[in-house]
């Protein structure tokens, strides 16, 4: 079972879902979740939980996260983006200035309106949903907090401009495209779209789908006859065939490929081999530990004992703990092994999510 998080760089053309769905059988998993929705069109970086660390996504802090867009002038479309239709036009092509004096507007906390076409509930229905009827949906206005918002570059030419943002939770950069628009007279909607944070997960520490393929789409043949075989000893052709580990198996490291994978040959079966990777080479693992997600959170050390009551959903007393005050929320360990996210009321300690990890 895998446990942990993933730093995926979504790509263009695929909703978070369905990237998750991809996540979940690339890593034979059937449970996975994402922190922070990428619409189809946008790419960067999607966190995605996977296994016992799905507990911890409403734990997770995603309060900053950072963008780059660019935002083509003259058309509003149903999306406010390149998917939708268009419904209003202008000829004015804004200048340098004035966007930078318009941009002042969309800086700090502001009122913002999420599109028409977006994962709002109305009702208990998604906004798009409901849009995608033919249905024109009230949406409420919200607060919002932009940190930064900058043009990085302004293209005269294809009338576009390209900014950086660092925003709070709930900022929909479409709305910012629109609203931006509508205030310059030259409407505007989004063309390009990458998020380059989330929270601790940054762009240049991410991991595209195509990486985490290679090794099931590399094709070798014929077997290469530097290979590791599985005599009598150690033929099992159900594990050999369904990812299971092999035990007891010395590998030299003139039989690794490339990209340090082994060639399997095993003599128990009519024919046939594969590729199997060495845990113990060097091949770069890209989950990311439960416990390092957890980093910001206020961790406490209990004992076995203590651990074992927890899991079990019952809660036990630690008195002066320093630090922590009434309802407080904080993840109990043993050594680096998270136990359980738990609650604090008077000296007692209640678990609220407990991981399925210690052994």
């Amino acid at each position: 079972m895998v446990n942990g998080w993933l730093n995926l760089d979504k790509p263009i053309g695929i909703s978070s879902a369905q990237a998750v769905t991809q996540i979940k059988r690339i890593f034979g998993i059937k449970k996975a979740g994402h922190l922070g929705t990428l619409d189809p069109l946008a790419s960067g970086v999607l966190p995605i939980a996977l296994g016992e660390a799905t507990k911890t996504i409403p734990y997770l802090s995603c309060d900053l996260k950072a963008y780059n867009f660019t935002i083509k002038w003259g058309k509003q479309t149903t999306t406010d983006d390149l998917d939708g239709d268009i419904i209003r036009t202008s000829t004015i092509k804004p200048e340098y200035n004035q966007i930078n004096y318009a941009i002042k507007d969309f800086i700090g906390e502001i009122t913002q309106t999420p599109p028409q076409f977006s994962a709002v509930k109305i009702k208990g229905a998604r906004a798009y949903k409901l849009a995608r009827s033919g249905q024109r949906v009230n949406i409420k206005p919200r607060q919002v907090k932009i940190h930064e918002l900058k043009m990085i570059l302004l293209d005269t030419i294809n009338n576009s401009a390209d900014f950086s943002m660092i925003c709070g939770s709930g900022v929909y950069v479409r709305s910012i495209a629109r609203d931006l628009g509508i205030e310059l007279n030259c409407f505007g909607h989004i063309t390009q779209l990458r998020r380059t944070m989330v929270g601790d997960f940054k762009e240049d520490e991410s991991v595209t789908i195509e990486q985490l393929t290679k090794k099931n789409t590399t094709t070798y043949s014929p077997m290469s006859s530097q290979c590791l075989t599985l005599g009598s000893r150690y033929t099992n052709t159900y594990k050999s065939c369904n990812g299971q580990k092999i035990l007891g198996a010395y590998v030299k490291n003139n039989v690794r490929d490339e990209i340090g994978l082994i060639p399997v040959l095993d003599t128990g079966m009519t024919e046939g081999g594969g590729m199997a990777e060495d845990d113990g080479g060097n091949t770069k693992s890209f989950i990311i530990p439960i416990e390092s997600a957890l980093k910001s959170m206020f961790k406490i050390e209990i004992s076995l004992e203590e651990a074992e009551k927890i899991r079990k959903g019952q809660g036990i007393i630690l008195n002066n703990l320093r630090g922590l005050k009434n309802y407080d929320i904080f993840c109990t360990i043993v050594g680096n092994v998270p136990i359980a996210i738990c609650s604090f009321t008077h000296g007692y300690v209640k678990p609220i999510r407990v991981f399925n990890i210690l052994k």
